[in-house]
Formats: structure tokens, sequence, C-alpha cells
């Protein structure tokens, strides 16, 4: 009896075995399923990889690891994370998977590290100062926001520029519709194509602008009018209206010096009773030489 009741608790236990197999098996093939479906259902990320389609003048990116700032070169390729930025006169523009970015003179631009937001890739692009130009093709799982100190604009897909200074911030749609937040406060708008949003400092309204509409300068924060800027980077292209500042001085008057009147010399006093006429002496009045 002893004997079989081991061969049976060796059977048992073989048969516990293999079944504890079949079902990590199991687990495993399920977990593996699960993760392939969620794979497939969500969205595909976008190559992080930025291409350097033009480039004009002192274009450089920031090195973090060595804490300097390193010059761009022509069809190179950058990758999220990285800061760039344009000196003066230069010009670049940035192409990924049909989305353009073309940064004008003295611009930084910042592309932290992308994330998954409500099941969209979200690309963020901080302007720190500069004006430049986005095209981002629409019908993609992505979601782009400009964020300027003043603006956050949310981009599904469309055209439009964006002016980041010190005192304000200016997003001009190109075409199509855009949303635009103010950094400080709530106030939100949507802005069609052709229209402008501007926010400036001190202010937490946004102001927005249409092409015909006079800009009102108190609410502009300076002294500002809309003036035609064509923007032009390689074969991108915008004819736009912006604001841009137009400073009036007034006209710097040359220093013309006015010569000094020479001084007329004194004529000598003639005595009352003669005058001297080719060496000989006459007596005034008579006329009659001596």
């Amino acid at each position: 009896m002893g004997l079989v009741y081991l061969m049976g608790r060796r059977i048992m236990n073989r048969i516990h075995a293999v079944n504890r197999e079949r079902i990590n098996l199991i687990a495993v093939t399920f977990t593996l399923t699960l993760i392939y479906a969620l794979l497939k259902a969500s969205p595909v990320w976008a190559a992080d990889n930025w291409k350097v389609e033009a480039l004009h003048g002192d274009v450089s990116r920031y090195e973090q690891g060595i804490d300097t700032w390193v010059a761009v070169a022509p069809d190179s390729e950058l990758v999220v994370p990285f800061t760039i930025r344009t000196g003066v006169g230069a010009t670049v523009k940035l192409q990924r998977d049909g989305d353009q970015v073309s940064l004008m003179a003295e611009t930084i631009l910042e592309f932290p590290a992308e994330t998954i937001n409500n099941k969209s890739v979200l690309t963020r692009v901080l302007q720190k100062i500069g004006f430049a130009l986005f095209r981002v093709e629409p019908g993609k799982a992505r979601t782009v926001t400009v964020e300027t100190p003043y603006l956050v604009s949310v981009v599904k897909g469309t055209t439009f520029s964006v002016h980041a200074t010190e005192n304000r911030g200016v997003v001009n749609l190109i075409s199509g519709q855009l949303e635009v937040n103010a950094v400080i406060g709530n106030d939100t708008v949507i802005i069609q194509g052709g229209q402008i949003a501007l926010l400036a400092s001190g202010s937490k309204k946004i102001t927005v602008i249409s092409p015909a509409q006079p800009v009102d300068n108190e609410d502009a924060g300076g002294d500002m009018s809309l003036g035609p800027v064509d923007v032009v980077v390689g074969d991108m292209a915008a004819s736009a209206d912006i604001l841009t500042p137009r400073v009036v001085e007034l006209p710097t008057v040359p220093d013309v010096s006015v010569p000094d009147v020479p001084d007329v010399p004194d004529v000598p006093d003639t005595p009352d009773d003669a005058c001297t006429t080719g060496g000989q002496s006459c007596t005034k009045g008579r006329g009659d030489l001596k």
C-alpha cells in the first residue's frame, strides 16, 4: 500500500506541474496578446528626429552635456529634446513627417521630450523669443502646442506664425482654425484664418484683430500697427499681416555750423578841415590845392 501511495503522489504532482506549465503558458500568451493589442490601438509615434532642410547664417543648438552652443550643420538631424537658436540675419527650416518649422533671425525654440496625452502624441514647442512660422499637417494623432511667455497655441493642423518679444505675444493664423490661450488667467479665443491674437504685458485679455480692423494701441500695449510681412524660408512662403513695432523717432537735425560773419574794418576818420588826394593836400570845402 505504501508503494502505491507514493506512486500516486508522484503522478498527481506531475499532473499539477503540467497544469501549472499550461497555466503559465496561457498567461504569457494572454499578456503578449494584450500588449500587442494595446500597441496597435495606441497612436504611432512620429520619428524623434527633425531634419534641417534649409539653413542660412549662424544657427546653433544647445549641448547640455558640455553646457555650450554648437553649430548646426546643413542636412543634419536634431533629436528631441533639443534647443535651437538663430543669430543675426540667420534662418533655418526644420522638417519632420510633413510638419515644418521655420525660424527667422534671433529666434530661440526649445523642443522638450514628447509625451502621450489622451491617446495623442503631445509635441510641445517653447518659443522663448523671436519669430517662427509653423505648418502642421492635419489628420494625425498628434497635438502640437506652441508656448510663448504670454500665449499658448493648441494646434491640430494648420499654418500660422508666432512672434514672441519681452513684452507681448502675437499669433497670426494664415489658414484653418486655432485655439489660443493666455498663460496668465483663463482667457481663451478661437481665431480663424487671417486673424491675429495678441496679448501684451500687463494684460490678461487676448485681443483678436481681423485684417481690416485697426489696432487699438492701448490694447496692443504700445505704438504698433498692422504691416505686411513676407516670410520666406526655403520653398516655404507666406504673406501675412503681423503686428510689428512702429517706433516713430524725431528726425535728426544735421549739425550745420553757420560761419561767422567777418568783421567789417572800421573806416578811418577824415579830418573835417582837410583831405589828401594823390599826395597833395586840399582844403575841405574850397577845392583848391595847396
